[in-house]
């Protein structure tokens, strides 16, 4: 995904959409437990981000590594082997065993709350035993009414979104769609500018609760939702000089570089009350996702990059001359299929819990590669050289038993999760090593905890572990012992808490992205980086001081995060390099957000500043330096139904590259202002 190869640029309109996630009409799962240290889930997108990826990033729930990616406690960063993104109880990744580079967060127009388990959950097995971001979309509790948004920008970007709801007796339905469209914001110098950045997307929801006379409670739920996307994403970056001139140029050879994608998600969600004190939650879910990408890589038979860039660059700035191109494409579909079921009862004070869960997904991966011919500025296809067709399948098998054992201020967890995954790679159009493999694995989870009327501390301990991809060169599962010791006290509006973690990697998986600095072809693949231990801290501070009229809310999360891989040595000769007892080359050591709030009356502002210290060279040609950003929300309600809001993106508008290396220098996102309105009925 770009965001001008910084956050993920989804732009176009969103808003904060408010409501409890209490109710009958609450949706079929447990309320978002906050795990140490973050607090209790909420509204979370006050600053009426675009972006799903840049508010949870702000709100530190995800640390910000390589353009476009994140990562929790070490894991991720490039690749997200073993991190869960769940909405809903069930996983946005379209196929997260085949496919583990591929991740997907939720739209920010429909997400209410959210609450990151850096530890992992047994309920998801190795999809999540690194690290779970649980999720609440829009739901039907509590009425969230009828409204229309409207939103547009100074770069001739503009959303509109539009909400309907039926409130009958036994039952609810609810309708959001939006659409999105923003000019690229990259200029070409010798080609036309191509097509706008689009975006459109739909939620419907219908549920109803117990039928008259039933037995048991029950609450029954059908979620469908649409994503459809289309977005100018250039791979080549900029020449020193030609970086001076603008930094926002892009050449002509680059002007149909491409991403499209498109999403249908399927979920009926059910819940039921056996008994007094027993819950039972089941999930079926069905999600096809359609990707598709073009890269121009390739120029007279050489990677672009150094003396190549140099040449291009030259051409573009006379408009003359002519060179032959090579694009890397992609045509990819994912699918993926599966039932959960948690039964959780209660035994006086304790309560225990069982899961069991079946998966199964795919992703049905067509790679080629395609002639361009780029002469006097203007860009022609000659012919598609290349096409071959990869297949790999995943068939999952998980389960998990938990117990919570309670004495006065005592809470003693203990669970152990059991997952078996089979693997399949095969391909009729290329040879190459078939994969036809099975892995299962144990995670055994403990946790004390000890509560007092201010103060409360913990310590825990648990295996973690995610299967092989289909492409993993040994077939080696990622694994690791991970540790934690933390505590909260709370003493009037203050609230803080503290954790220090260690994650012993026994096998940490490389995914090479197109966020990963690799050669193209190397996309397929999976690596193995062996050994890495990684240590680190969290701080989280909120504290609202209120005078009756004004309310000043304020808050910081910062995280520290040492991790270091126990060898030296390059994966492939474009990278990625590692060097022994340095820190791993896409994990910034220090994150830091910070907010600060006034309310007043109708009013309000807000503004928030995000800071990562630099992360380490990749390759020995790239270098990501520290960044830090500060946005400013201002909105004003006229009455209870008609809002004005205006926020400001990247005010310090840094004009460094967020990224520079021997492909060029890449522009970050630069300064943005939105204005909208919002209007309740």
């Amino acid at each position: 995904m770009s965001q001008r190869r910084g956050l993920l640029k989804l732009s176009a309109v969103a808003g904060l959409v408010s409501g409890s996630l209490a109710g009958p009409w609450a949706h079929a799962s447990e309320p978002l437990a906050a795990d140490h240290p973050a607090f209790e889930p909420a509204a979370i997108n006050a600053m009426y981000y675009d972006s799903a990826e840049r508010q949870l990033t702000a709100s530190g729930e995800l640390i910000p590594t390589l353009p476009g990616s994140f990562s929790i406690r070490g894991g991720g960063g490039s690749g997200h082997s073993g991190m869960a993104i769940i909405e809903d109880r069930v996983n946005l990744a379209p196929a997260p065993y085949s496919a583990p580079y591929l991740w997907q967060l939720p739209d920010p127009d429909t997400l209410v709350a959210s609450s990151a388990n850096a530890a992992g959950s047994l309920l998801y097995g190795g999809s999540g035993s690194f690290g779970v971001l649980e999720t609440q979309s829009l739901g039907l509790h509590e009425s969230p009414g009828k409204s229309v948004r409207l939103q547009g920008n100074e770069d001739k970007g503009w959303g509109a979104e539009g909400r309907g709801l039926i409130d009958a007796d036994d039952y609810k339905v609810l309708l959001q769609a939006s659409h999105r469209r923003q000019q690229p914001w990259q200029e070409p110098r010798s080609a036309e500018q191509g097509q706008d950045d689009s975006q459109t997307k739909v939620l419907f929801k219908i549920a109803a609760n117990s039928l008259p006379g039933a037995r048991s409670r029950q609450h029954t739920e059908f979620k469908y939702q649409y994503s459809q996307q289309r977005q100018f994403l250039p791979g080549m970056g900029l020449t020193a000089a030609d970086w001076q001139l603008n930094p926002e140029l892009v050449y002509g050879a680059a002007t149909q570089d491409r991403l499209k994608s498109r999403s249908h998600r399927y979920q009926l969600s059910h819940r039921v009350e056996p008994t007094a004190g027993s819950r039972v939650f089941t999930e079926l879910y069905y999600h096809s996702h359609h990707s598709s990408q073009l890269q121009m890589s390739f120029a007279n038979g050489a990677f672009i990059q150094g003396d190549v860039l140099e040449q291009l660059a030259a051409l573009d700035a006379d408009a003359i001359g002519a060179v032959s191109l090579v694009d890397f494409r992609r045509d990819d579909d994912f699918e993926a299929m599966g039932i959960q079921t948690q039964a959780i009862t209660q035994y006086g004070r304790h309560k225990v819990s069982y899961s069991a869960r079946w998966h199964r997904d795919k992703a049905e991966l067509a790679p080629g590669l395609g002639t361009w011919l780029w002469q006097g500025g203007l860009l022609s296809d000659t012919a598609q050289s290349l096409s071959v067709r990869i297949d790999d399948k995943a068939s999952v098998w998980s389960s998990a038993v938990t117990a919570e054992l309670n004495w006065s201020a005592v809470t003693l967890e203990l669970g152990v999760g059991y997952e078996d995954v089979s693997l399949e790679r095969s391909s009729e159009t290329v040879p190459l090593s078939a994969a036809d493999f099975s892995e299962s694995e144990w995670l055994p989870t403990a946790k004390l905890s000890w509560r007092g009327e201010a103060l409360s501390l913990f310590i825990s301990a648990g295996r973690a572990w995610a299967a092989a991809s289909p492409g993993n060169q040994g077939q080696r599962s990622q694994q690791a012992w991970q540790y934690e010791l933390g505590g909260r006290f709370e003493s009037g509006r203050l609230k803080s808490a503290l954790s220090l973690y260690q994650r012993d990697f026994d096998n940490l998986h490389f995914d090479c992205t197109e966020n990963s600095f690799c050669d193209p072809a190397l996309r397929l693949n999976q690596y193995n980086l062996g050994e890495v231990d990684v240590k680190g801290a969290e701080l989280a501070l909120d504290y609202s001081l209120d005078s009756g009229t004004v309310n000043w809310p304020m808050g910081l999360k910062y995280h520290y995060t040492q991790a270091k891989a126990q060898h030296s040595g390059c994966l492939m000769l474009s990278g990625p390099c590692l060097m022994a007892d340095k820190q791993l080359p896409w994990l910034p050591e220090h994150t830091l957000s910070l907010h600060v709030g006034l309310e007043w009356d109708g009013f309000k502002a807000r503004a928030l500043g995000i800071y990562r210290s630099e992360v380490a060279s990749l390759t020995p040609q790239v270098t990501a330096k520290d960044s830090m950003q500060l946005d400013l929300l201002l909105s004003y309600d006229f009455n209870s139904k008609h809002q004005l809001y205006f926020r400001a993106e990247d005010l310090l508008d840094d004009a460094g590259p967020l990224r520079e290396d021997d492909t060029g220098l890449l522009a970050s996102v630069g300064r943005r202002l939105q204005l909208g309105y919002r209007m309740k009925f």
